[in-house]
């Protein structure tokens, strides 16, 4: 009976310490710009992320690992908004001689999925009877895909570079360059 508690113990050990090495879950923190000049005169071209990622279990035969990224990024300015949340199937792999994905090392990926787009924002004309200010606001949801570049800096956080590029929605442009903190936890 001993042997058994034993044993239990060493195999809930090794799965929490396995655990704690290889949490799928992870925190993402980071700083969005808006590179269309229009659509940052209209919300401003600086905003903020935050999201949730998921590590999939690896597929033997893919060289590349997969997650789910569901984030929400916002820039705001002059009064006016642009809400983006996005829910990604994202593939990441090391560069040849960069690292395993384990430790230190740099990493590419892309990433396919579904974007939500809100945006509020306020045009106002002057004209002959006066001054006419009118809020424009609406919502869609499209496809849109990211291409990243990534540093592994250790075995839980992940510094990214990213190229988010979603069509137009009610004349904003919210395609977005991004740098987000990953926090595996």
């Amino acid at each position: 009976m001993q042997k058994l508690a034993v044993i239990g113990s060493l195999g809930l050990l090794a799965t929490v310490s396995a655990q704690a090495q290889t949490n799928p879950l992870s925190l993402r923190l980071g700083y969005s710009w808006l590179p269309n000049l229009s659509t940052a005169d209209i919300t401003g071209s600086h905003g903020y992320t935050v999201g949730l990622g998921y590590d999939l279990p690896g597929i033997p035969g893919i060289p590349f690992k997969l997650s789910v990224d569901a984030d929400y990024s916002i820039h705001n300015g002059h009064g006016n908004d642009l809400h983006t949340g996005s829910l990604m199937l994202v593939g990441r792999t090391a560069f040849p001689g960069m690292g395993n994905g384990k430790g230190p090392g740099l990493y590419y990926g892309l990433g396919l999925g579904v974007l939500r787009n809100s945006t509020s924002y306020s045009t106002t004309v002057v004209g002959g009877s006066g001054t006419t200010t009118s809020k424009t606001s609406s919502t869609t949801y499209t496809g849109g895909a990211e291409i990243l570049l990534g540093l592994n800096v250790n075995a839980n956080s992940q510094v990214e570079l990213s190229y988010r590029i979603s069509p137009s929605s009610s004349g904003v442009q919210p395609t977005s360059l991004g740098l987000v903190y990953a926090y595996h936890f």
